[in-house]
């Protein structure tokens, strides 16, 4: 009788030793697993701001690993396009180019794999009097972002401009179009005839920043657009007028 008492009174103190044990791991795991939730939802995707300090002070690591950097020190990446990475252009400037010299610029970059390529497209019209009012700012915008390819289009010759109106929509000039990766993203809505103008579009829709380190005269720029109506279109728009 005494030796069942005790065989019970060893399996009882057992047993309680084992579900204590699994009740603290238990405990152990909650605990664990809500400071992680809140190490998570304190550093949610975080990062830094200031990319020099982080080379200066060397700070390792830049963010929580349990965040994934697409573009590092950049809080706003989900909302912009990447572009700063692209080619620097040593001596940009604006390209003059027909529809079919465009497209297949398209389709290079579409197919090109590695850093971004993005390109600002502007079709004119020569007879225009408001690509003339565009004409000086626009030339200007290489040397403002110099990881961007810019590029003029004459609308007026038709040898596949159809074929870029129908799908791009492309109906009056100027119209000004964002390009990334041979993708048309974006369309300039408000009227481009200021250098702002064009500024607050490129860095809404892309991570780029214009080039501040000169001092920027728009007359001072030569070309290749020009801000003067050809005599012989006035003439030509008066008679038809």
């Amino acid at each position: 009788m005494w030796l069942k008492l005790f065989a019970s009174l060893g399996l009882y103190i057992w047993c309680y030793e084992i579900c204590e044990s699994d009740a603290n791991v238990a405990t152990a795991d909650n605990d664990e697993m809500k400071r992680y939730d809140e190490r998570v939802l304190k550093n949610s995707c975080t990062y830094p701001q200031k990319a020099f300090d982080i080379l200066i002070k060397k700070m390792c690591p830049i963010a929580e690993p349990f965040c994934i950097i697409d573009k590092p020190f950049d809080s706003l990446s989900q909302m912009h396009f990447r572009c700063a990475t692209a080619l620097h252009r040593e001596n940009n400037r604006v390209l003059v180019l027909n529809s079919s010299e465009l497209l297949s610029i398209i389709a290079d970059d579409a197919e090109e794999m590695g850093l971004p390529r993005c390109m600002l497209t502007a079709f004119i019209s020569p007879e225009c009097i408001f690509t003339a009012r565009m004409a000086q700012y626009f030339n200007v915008l290489p040397l403002l972002f110099p990881q961007l390819r810019i590029v003029a289009i004459d609308a007026t010759i038709f040898s596949k401009f159809f074929r870029l109106n129908s799908r791009y929509g492309i109906s009056g000039t100027p119209t000004i179009i964002l390009w990334v990766d041979g993708v048309a993203l974006a369309r300039m809505d408000e009227a481009p005839f200021s250098v702002k103008a064009f500024k607050d579009f490129i860095q809404r829709w892309t991570d780029l920043e214009y080039a501040s380190n000169f001092r920027l005269d728009v007359n001072s720029i030569p070309g290749p657009l020009s801000s003067k109506l050809d005599l012989y279109w006035i003439i030509m728009n008066a008679f038809v007028v």
